[in-house]
């Protein structure tokens, strides 16, 4: 009877979010007893005090009454509720990596959950190996590339997006200033020579995060803001949509650990423009 310990499972929770949900549908397929605990269930916000205190009760009881036989942690900070167990009481648990939350300076709550864990996998042979690098002793770290769920054939109908032209660029991803090395900045940046050189190309930047004014106001001030528009969030329709307009997908970032978008562009038949300083070297 193995748990699930997400975040959230919800649309806006972003990649990470998504990865839940994939999780959560291997766990169910190959356990029938499977159970879920979320820190909240609704749109993706910061998690308040009383969230997390009742996340890690409930986890925290579930092992010490025997209600579960072991834990997925979807994410390495909410595997720390493990720490406050006694060896005696702690179920075995596993930890599943993304990339930069893994690699970066860990305090000493995270380093010690994600050493006890009994099995850590990653998205990438490149966050595996990255993650080892920057915390050696914390143990094996296992790559387990991630895959897009089988067609649905019941998932909604693409929506195009009015004024979409045939040349352009698309960009998915969150816009968070925690995340500024998603490569948005250096888009802008190099729009005006790209219309300079396709006079009717677009940038299209799909997606929300409090990052987005700085993005928008750094958009109207370049030469080439009215070929550059935001989009917004997006539902499953609207993104199915803009992948069937868009030419070309580009996301040139410096920290993906994985990058699922990826695989939804190429999916859709987009050539990909990614970076040789991260995961998409992998993918």
């Amino acid at each position: 009877m193995p748990t699930l310990a997400a975040i959230t499972l919800d649309p806006t929770g972003g990649g990470v979010a998504l990865v839940a949900r994939l999780l959560w549908q291997v766990l169910r397929e190959r356990h029938a007893d499977a159970t879920l605990r979320t820190m909240f269930d609704g749109p993706n916000h910061p998690a308040t005090m009383p969230e997390k205190l009742a996340f890690g009760a409930a986890l925290t009881s579930a092992q010490v009454l025997g209600r579960t036989d072991w834990v997925l942690f979807s994410h390495l900070g909410l595997a720390q509720v493990q720490n406050a167990l006694p060896a005696p009481v702690r179920r075995p648990y596993a930890v599943f990596l993304h990339g930069i939350e893994a690699w970066n300076d860990l305090g000493a709550a995270e380093r010690l959950a994600l050493s006890r864990a009994d099995l850590r996998f990653s998205n990438s042979r490149y966050t595996a190996q990255r993650v080892m690098t920057a915390h050696p002793g914390i143990g094996l770290v296992e790559p387990c590339p991630l895959a897009l769920p089988p067609s649905d054939a019941s998932a909604p109908r693409p929506v195009p997006m009015d004024g979409i032209g045939p040349h352009a660029v698309l960009v998915v991803g969150r816009m968070s200033a925690s995340e500024r090395y998603k490569g948005h900045d250096q888009l802008i940046d190099a729009w005006p020579q790209v219309v300079s050189a396709v006079p009717d190309a677009q940038l299209v930047m799909a997606g929300g995060g409090d990052d987005v004014p700085r993005l928008r106001e750094k958009a109207a001030a370049s030469t080439a803001a009215t070929a550059i528009r935001f989009t917004g969030y997006v539902d499953d329709a609207q993104l199915r949509g803009l992948y069937g307009q868009a030419a070309v997908f580009a996301l040139p970032s410096r920290g993906e650990g994985f990058g699922l978008v990826y695989l939804e562009a190429m999916a859709a038949g987009l050539p990909c423009i990614g970076s040789t300083d991260d995961a998409a070297v992998d993918v």
